[in-house]
């Protein structure tokens, strides 16, 4: 098991998307509508409000910063004079629920998942497509089927696309076309036998693990966030579990490997969705520690 997690900085509702760019890791906060850079000596700064709610990140070629607005179903992007975000992409006739993460490849084309039904309404569990938005926003769906496409990671050729399918409880895998199109769909991993389910309720109780974010590493293993559990695994694919960080009371939600040397582990903790009640007070916790082995950088 490696090394017992340090607290990063604290003080956040519920964290989500975290980056690692240009020595800063990027991350952004539900409740509180902010997306926020935090550097050497845990310095963390507000750089933007997102009135529908930020989740997924990433950067363009030009190190512009591309946010997702869950609510709102749309990509922004900051303007290259004033810095300000702007609409990238509309996603509202392609997504059904919130948006959610977000993955941006090295030519600055992003593929983005959702939650495939308004859980908020009462909706069942529905699976739901993964967008592509290229260069210019034009978007289009180029996988399907998918329950809860979550957190996603990409092979350092850019050849082979991770994406965690949270209330499948499995990783899925697939090839990269030269387009951006996904092709010859494989599971990666499977932690459960996926039941018929009917509502958020229903997965929380019955799966064993709900992989959220995703963090690759040069040995082509993944960091998997679990959603219900207090801590976040390094499983190789197939599903054996090679290394593990236990985060105490808090479940971790998403990771990032970053650092100079792409070797500290970043969580974006907060409480496990099994322990939530009506009336809690959010707060999440960004924590890290060092791994033996380096991530694969990110865009």
């Amino acid at each position: 098991m490696t090394a017992t997690p340090r607290v990063v900085a604290s003080g956040f509702t519920f964290l989500e998307g975290p980056r690692w760019h240009r020595g800063a890791l990027y991350v952004s906060d539900f409740h509180s509508r902010g997306v926020y850079a935090v550097t050497a000596g845990s310095a963390v700064a507000q750089l933007h409000v997102v009135p529908g709610t930020p989740s997924g990140l990433g950067f363009s070629p030009d190190d512009r910063l591309m946010v997702v607005s869950m609510t709102d179903n749309s990509v922004l992007i900051a303007d290259p004079s004033s810095g300000e975000l702007a609409l990238h992409a509309d996603l509202r006739h392609l997504q059904a629920g919130p948006a959610n993460d977000m993955l941006v490849d090295g030519r600055g084309r992003a593929y983005i998942g959702c939650d495939g039904f308004n859980e908020d309404a009462g909706e069942p569990i529905r699976s739901a497509p993964l967008v592509f938005v290229d260069t210019a926003g034009n978007t289009s769906i180029v996988a399907d089927d998918l329950f809860y496409p979550n957190g996603m990671a990409l092979s350092p050729d850019g050849q082979t696309m991770y994406v965690a399918e949270t209330l499948a409880a499995r990783v899925s895998a697939f090839r990269v076309t030269p387009s951006g199109a996904l092709e010859d769909r494989r599971v990666w991993a499977t932690f459960d036998a996926a039941p018929a389910l009917g509502s958020i309720a229903d997965a929380i109780e019955e799966l064993a693990i709900l992989p959220d974010g995703l963090a690759l590493d040069v040995n082509g293993n993944l960091w998997v966030a679990d959603a219900k559990g207090c801590g976040v695994s390094l499983f190789s694919e197939g599903g054996d579990v090679i290394d593990r960080v236990a985060t105490g009371e808090l479940a971790v939600y998403a990771v990032a490997l970053g650092g100079d040397d792409l070797r500290t582990l970043f969580m974006c903790a907060a409480m496990p969705l099994s322990a939530r009640k009506p009336g809690d007070v959010p707060h999440a916790e960004l924590l890290a520690c060092r791994v033996s082995t380096p991530g694969v950088p990110t865009y």
